[in-house]
């Protein structure tokens, strides 16, 4: 979507060799492989869209409901969305998008002190800076998403939870990207 343009809708492509039973490298840290135990598998898709000319605020997003039932940070979970999205600005000519070079999920084990380095890298050396932010959804009855809200004590800031069941301390460096959490 932009304020240029008309909206497109891209269809996108499961890439082969992802999706169940792709399960993501580290999972068995501290996990029991049995085929019994639910996974983290990663699913890829792929799509192209050719932009119609310049904008100072394309929007690429994805929405789907519902999150799983019974999560421990979120209240009625199950009622709630996803939203992802990025910007670009093709105002000032080319550019490329960054790249993550670490895995995209882990399996994080529970009372372990974790530092987990989700960076990314940007080809034409541009600045890059991370930042959490809270989950979001698009409700039916609007096109803007809005912010899923946390039971209390949970935050953006503070997403997890510890081995007790209450709001753990979570940092991340907005230069590099290291999360830190126990």
């Amino acid at each position: 979507s932009s304020s240029c343009y008309s909206n497109l809708s891209i269809t996108c492509a499961l890439i082969p060799g992802t999706g169940a039973g792709n399960v993501a490298p580290t999972l068995f840290d501290c996990v029991d492989p049995s085929p019994m135990l639910r996974t983290l598998e990663i699913w890829v898709y792929k799509g192209a869209a050719i932009l119609p000319g310049k904008c100072n605020n394309f929007k690429f997003y994805w929405e789907s409901c519902c999150r799983p039932p019974g999560l421990t940070n979120i209240p009625q979970s199950s009622g709630k969305g996803f939203y992802f999205d990025a910007l670009l600005n093709n105002n000032p000519g080319d550019n490329s998008s960054p790249v993550f070079v670490s895995e995209p999920v882990r399996a994080f084990c529970v009372g372990n002190n974790f530092n987990w380095k989700h960076t990314a890298i940007e080809p034409d050396g541009d600045s890059l800076y991370y930042s959490l932010i809270s989950c979001r959804e698009i409700k039916s009855s609007n096109t803007s998403p809005t912010d899923v809200p946390f039971n209390p004590g949970w935050t953006a800031q503070h997403p997890i939870s510890t081995s007790a069941g209450s709001p753990g301390i979570m940092t991340m460096n907005n230069q590099t990207g290291n999360i830190n959490f126990t």
